[in-house]
């Protein structure tokens, strides 16, 4: 079977690479993401119903509760392609454009 990866990111922008284990986007049912003191962690459910946990952090060492949200249907390939691009922690950044007036088939990126 063929894999793709995402990155999720940390409170300081580094990314880590989850591998997962289908060829497209179009195998992802949603994503589950909570950010825990800036970390993005959480689940992707595949169509098949498996589901491949993350975390873009090995050391928190408190979790703070920052936020979550699901990402769904056309916004998943947005989201896999969101990148940091301003300096602020990309963890934020990604919550406030995906849960701050974003609407399923929007075309612009927040």
């Amino acid at each position: 079977m063929k894999k793709m990866t995402v990155k999720v990111y940390d409170y300081d922008n580094k990314s880590v690479e989850i591998e997962i284990p289908a060829k497209d986007v179009s195998e992802i049912e949603e994503i589950f993401v909570n950010v825990l003191s800036g970390d993005e962690t959480g689940f992707i459910v595949l169509k098949n119903g498996k589901e491949i946990e993350f975390d873009a952090s090995g050391c928190r060492i408190h979790s703070f509760f920052d936020g979550c949200y699901v990402i769904r249907g056309d916004a998943i390939a947005k989201w896999i392609d969101a990148k940091p691009s301003d300096g602020r922690t990309f963890s934020y950044q990604r919550h406030e454009m995906f849960t701050l007036g974003y609407k399923e088939g929007d075309e612009d990126d927040g």
